[in-house]
């Protein structure tokens, strides 16, 4: 799924003559000291949202799909789909620009960019910034070489959404999200959804030894979900390479109802850095496109140039195919068990 996924990324990105050289550092935005604050997190009080079209509604699924049922008896995974549908960039969505202007939106943006702000920990990520019409359209993330686990538990995902989606045509929504940042600064985005089902999965390497626990980026995943309406009703698969194992019903009530509060600040962090970004990026001058690159704790910003060229999509895209097997990138793999009090930490559970 990863091969072809960016096989056709990167047949769009040219096809639709975007940007493809970027010159060197302009500036940076530091999450380093980002901290996850004090207090009781309540998303449902930070952001809020609102449908950006009267006619959205229409678009739907009339009816709540239940991806539990489309797996068989014998809970198999379904099979996953040849055909990719072809990534469509804000840069070529004029729904959305027009929106934006309807809405006195200046920034506009997707819920797949939103999922990889929040991925910062222990990825590294490249993001088109453009400029549209008086509109920053923070677009579609670059593919990138990925984990083992991230690579199966994606292609998962995307068999699940194929199995129960309706219809094969292209849908979206589109919603007004309103970030509050304090009680003086409040900040708008037009983001687009896609409208077909969504499920997340856990991979298990391990599934008979025990349950893996879930991460905190898996977890503020579920709380994005429940902002957005994604789905009626959030569901996690835990699986392994050829089966479902359990079905759990996740969402915002369970992503901050943890009993290890180290983690429950984790998910806040997440958040709090997407937070900044976001502010980050709409204070950037109307001066050209740009391509904003995180790594190590740092987004840099790079403007386009042809001239002095430091960063070439063109190359990464041809490279961003290939799953990483580095002894760091396995360990960036392993996930602690679910505790039990009598368990010693990474170690397997006494076999029953």
């Amino acid at each position: 799924y990863h091969a072809r996924h960016v096989q056709t990324y990167r047949e769009q990105y040219h096809k639709a003559s975007l940007a493809t050289q970027f010159g060197k550092l302009r500036q940076t935005v530091s999450l380093q000291k980002t901290h996850a604050g004090e207090g009781t997190f309540l998303p449902r009080e930070i952001f809020s949202t609102e449908n950006a079209q009267d006619n959205a509604s229409s678009s739907l699924p009339t009816k709540s799909i239940d991806l539990t049922t489309s797996v068989s008896s014998s809970n198999r995974l379904p099979p996953c789909p040849k055909d990719i549908a072809p990534p469509k960039f804000l840069w070529q969505d004029e729904t959305a620009v027009a929106l934006a202007h309807e809405h006195s939106v200046t920034l506009v943006t997707t819920d797949t960019t939103l999922e990889t702000l929040l991925t910062q920990q222990h990825e590294s990520w490249s993001i088109p910034l453009w400029w549209k019409d008086d509109v920053q359209l923070l677009d579609l993330p670059l593919p990138q070489p990925c984990l083992p686990r991230d690579c199966l538990s994606r292609g998962i995902e995307h068999a699940f959404r194929a199995s129960a989606q309706q219809a094969p045509t292209e849908t979206f929504r589109y919603l007004v999200l309103t970030v509050r940042h304090n009680h003086h600064l409040h900040q708008r985005l037009l983001v687009r959804t896609e409208a077909n089902p969504s499920v997340r999965v856990h991979l298990e390497y391990f599934v008979e030894r025990g349950w893996e626990r879930v991460s905190s980026e898996e977890r503020a995943l579920w709380i994005l979900d429940s902002l957005l309406g994604k789905t009626n009703q959030p569901h996690m698969a835990r699986v392994d390479l050829d089966r479902v194992h359990k079905w759990e019903s996740v969402g915002l009530a369970h992503a901050l109802a943890q009993d290890d509060q180290d983690d429950h600040s984790s998910v806040q962090l997440n958040f709090r850095r997407m937070m900044v970004l976001l502010r980050a990026v709409q204070s950037m001058p109307v001066d050209g496109h740009h391509l904003l690159r995180f790594e190590n704790y740092t987004v840099g910003v790079h403007l386009q140039d042809t001239q002095s060229t430091e960063i070439d999509v063109t190359g990464a895209l041809d490279r961003a195919d290939g799953v990483l097997l580095g002894q760091t990138a396995l360990l960036k793999c392993a996930r602690e068990w679910e505790w039990v009090h009598d368990r010693i930490e990474n170690t397997f559970p006494i076999s029953q």
